[in-house]
């Protein structure tokens, strides 16, 4: 698992990195989740485009200026609506991040 964050060119700690190949199965269980967040996005995204005769998806300019607004927004200058979806996102893992400080 190292080699691959040196491989992708994170900079991490030694003592982090120590420290997270003790925690394999806390790593598993978020990459569960990430995974299954990148897919809720991907049915979401693939439902707001239109599928041509080739399969190719187009997303709409429409669509893209509202992803690129929102890309180039800070977090902090969202609309409220916007902060919420990103607070629902992270109460995905809310649970194992808070059983993780509380064991340690």
């Amino acid at each position: 698992m190292i080699k691959n964050y040196l491989r992708w060119g994170i900079d991490m700690p030694l003592k982090f990195i120590v420290k997270m190949n003790g925690q394999k199965e806390l790593i598993e269980k978020l990459a569960d989740i990430e995974h299954q967040r990148w897919a809720d996005w991907q049915k979401y995204l693939h439902s707001k485009c239109i599928k041509d005769e080739k399969g190719n998806l187009i997303i709409s300019a429409e669509f893209v200026k509202h992803l690129e607004r929102q890309i180039e927004t800070p977090y902090s200058e969202l609309f409220e609506k916007e902060k919420e979806s990103d607070r629902e996102q992270v109460m995905r893992y809310w649970n194992l991040i808070n059983k993780h400080e509380v064991a340690n």
